[in-house]
């Protein structure tokens, strides 16, 4: 007989990361204007923090949607 389960991700650490990473993409798309962002992106290249990376990363994926999107 089969119960049925809830779904649980297979490996609580990845799941872990992957929510923080969406949480910190929510933030960073609290910095609406092009003068904000941009200057985030500078603050962020010049940085050699560890999550200077991750961050980056998430610009660029927002900067190449809101491109996509026309605004």
């Amino acid at each position: 007989m089969l119960r049925p389960t809830l779904f649980r991700h297979p490996d609580p650490i990845r799941r872990l990361e992957a929510d923080s990473r969406q949480f910190l993409a929510q933030q960073l798309a609290d910095y609406a204007s092009d003068a904000d962002r941009n200057d985030l992106q500078l603050i962020v290249d010049a940085s050699n923090a560890s999550g200077a990376r991750e961050v980056g990363e998430i610009l660029d994926h927002q900067a190449r949607v809101r491109l996509y999107q026309g605004r």
